[in-house]
C-alpha cells in the first residue's frame, strides 16, 4: 500500500500520484479526463431554458439556471474524482490524500467530497500544477508532505 495519494487536478483533468513516505518522490498512477470541461458555455445549453408548470391552470413559466453549465460540469467531474478516491481508499490503497488544485476547483472538490474521505485529507494546496512534470510538482509542495502515519 502506498502511504498517500496526491491529487493534482483542475476542472478538466485529474492526475493521481502515490508516495511512500512524507519526503518521497511522486509516482503517477492514474489520470482522469473530463472532456465536457473543454466545451464552451453555449455548447452546454439549448436555445430556451426549461419550463415549469406549477400546477395552477395551464400556465407554465421559464426556469432560471441557478448554476452555470460550466459550473455543473466541474461539479460532475469533482464527483467522479471523489468516487475514484473513495474506491481506492476502501481498497486500502492509501491512508492520506493531498489535494492540489486551483482555488475555484479546490472548493468544488471540497464541497463534493464525501465525509468518509474528509478525515484523510492531509494537506490542501491552492495551485494549478496539473500540466507540470512530477519533479516540477514535487518542487511546489512542502518538503514534508504529511505527518508520519502510525502503524498501530
Amino acid at each position: 500500500m502506498k502511504e498517500a495519494y496526491i491529487l493534482i487536478a483542475d476542472s478538466s483533468r485529474a492526475r493521481i500520484f502515490a508516495v511512500n513516505s512524507p519526503l518521497g518522490d511522486l509516482e503517477e498512477i492514474h489520470e482522469l479526463n473530463h472532456k465536457a470541461a473543454h466545451l464552451h458555455e453555449k455548447e452546454f445549453i439549448t436555445d430556451r431554458g426549461g419550463r415549469n408548470n406549477d400546477g395552477i391552470g395551464d400556465r407554465s413559466h421559464g426556469l432560471d439556471a441557478k448554476i452555470s453549465a460550466k459550473s455543473q460540469s466541474a461539479i460532475q467531474f469533482a464527483k467522479q474524482v471523489d468516487e475514484f478516491l473513495v474506491q481506492a481508499h476502501q481498497q486500502g490503497k492509501f491512508n492520506k490524500v493531498i489535494l492540489v488544485a486551483p482555488p475555484t476547483f479546490l472548493g468544488v472538490l471540497r464541497d463534493n467530497m464525501r465525509n468518509s474521505l474528509n478525515s484523510h485529507v492531509a494537506l490542501e494546496v491552492n495551485k494549478d500544477l496539473v500540466n507540470l512534470t512530477p519533479t516540477e510538482i514535487r518542487a511546489h509542495l512542502p518538503e514534508r508532505l504529511y505527518s508520519r502515519i502510525d502503524a498501530a
